[in-house]
């Protein structure tokens, strides 16, 4: 997309589908949009220790509940300097509140965003958060990826209750309200504060001051206040991070540690003792390859070679099983990161398909060769002769 064609495909009116809340699909939009290494994964502690664990960084958090409404604060119409910086868009389309909520880290952090989010951020640069929303509301290439989780079925379906509650003879389709049963708040931290960004606050909410190490301490009691609020009112909710994907980095370890251990194999296999000389360039050619010095085992690496070059196999072995072993473990969870993934696109390709014409084909078809006649008659039959049965056994 050219920086021009924003233009073009900011002009429409068509409708936003309802989609699922699903972190596959959230998943796949982020592919779709072309941004690098991010990935949605549903939060099961308020600790975020599964986050912590991984060394996984957190960009932000989706707060998803059964929409009630709330009263704006106080300071609502105040613009706060302090969010200058912070990209904010209004929610003024129906449906639009996933996708809104997902855009509202993402275009917030400092990720590779792709051509179509950074095309959209050039174009709504300056704009205030409603003529951002309007221009999002209108914008076909986002919004043909987020109408892609929605079955044919499903879009006429809303599109009908929508029209029922419409006035026919407006063109616009612009409300300030949301058609969704489920609302979808995100918190992020940016220069020096946590944020609630919810579309329907018109500006970004300054929750707490905090650093970029403390944010995920400071939104902790914001996120129970809201659960227990959802529990008192019998409500269902859902959290979700948008983090780094590990993927890669495992995948760097892994090649890191094979290459150190086939180079050091090599070394060891050879019929006649390779000496000090060339052992040092085999080290050097390695280290040069891989300069990263903050990969774990880094330590364990060197001492490994510095051992191999004092041609001491014996100090060698335990780090060359350390190795093998976290070679092993690797190769493990990227295989299993793999069919997850593998696993997660075949359900969205399945979500994504339109299986309406198919049905309506079959139908047809069906009706057209007696089919559906025949499947009825037999349907009575069974029914006739249950009910002569039944009458059998009160008769006898």
């Amino acid at each position: 997309m050219t920086v021009q064609e924003p233009i073009n495909n900011c002009v429409d009116n068509q409708k936003w589908a309802l989609i699922p809340s699903d972190p596959a699909i959230f998943n796949d939009m982020i592919y779709q949009y072309g941004v690098k290494d991010i990935e949605v994964e549903e939060v099961c502690s308020l600790d975020f220790e599964e986050f912590k664990n991984e060394g996984k960084v957190i960009h932000g958090l989706m707060f998803i509940s059964k929409y009630v409404e709330e009263e704006l604060p106080s300071y609502f119409d105040h613009i706060d300097s302090d969010a200058d910086n912070v990209v904010f868009t209004a929610q003024v389309v129906t449906n639009v509140c996933a996708t809104l909520a997902l855009l509202a880290i993402l275009f917030n952090a400092d990720v590779e965003k792709g051509n179509i989010l950074n095309d959209f951020l050039n174009f709504t640069k300056g704009f205030s958060p409603i003529n951002r929303g309007l221009c999002l509301g209108t914008c076909k290439e986002i919004r043909d990826i987020h109408n892609a989780y929605a079955s044919n079925a499903n879009q006429l379906a809303e599109a009908a209750v929508i029209d029922s509650y419409t006035d026919t003879s407006s063109s616009t389709q612009y409300e300030y309200t949301d058609a969704e049963n489920y609302h979808y708040i995100s918190y992020i931290y940016k220069n020096g504060f946590l944020w609630e960004l919810d579309g329907l606050k018109y500006y970004p909410v300054k929750l707490a001051e905090c650093t970029e190490e403390t944010w995920l301490t400071a939104v902790k009691p914001v996120l129970e206040n809201r659960m227990n609020s959802s529990l008192d009112n019998d409500l269902q909710f859902s959290l979700m991070a948008i983090t780094c994907s590990n993927y890669h980095f495992l995948k760097e370890h892994h090649d890191v540690y094979t290459s150190c251990l086939n180079s050091i194999n090599k070394i060891i296999n050879k019929e006649t003792p390779v000496k000090k000389n060339a052992i040092y360039y085999h080290k050097k050619r390695f280290f040069d390859k891989f300069p990263n010095k903050n990969i774990p085992h880094y330590d364990v690496m060197l001492k490994l070679w510095d051992n191999i070059q004092h041609n001491d196999f014996k100090a060698a072995a335990p780090q060359m099983h350390l190795l093998q072993e976290r070679v092993n473990e690797l190769a493990g969870k990227l295989q299993q990161s793999h069919e997850e993934k593998e696993a997660a696109r075949a359900e969205v390709a399945r979500q994504k398909f339109d299986y309406f014409p198919f049905l309506v084909k079959l139908f047809k078809s069906s009706n057209k060769h007696g089919l559906l006649a025949k499947t009825e008659q037999k349907k009575k039959a069974a029914r006739g002769a249950k009910r002569s049965t039944k009458k059998q056994k009160i008769i006898s």
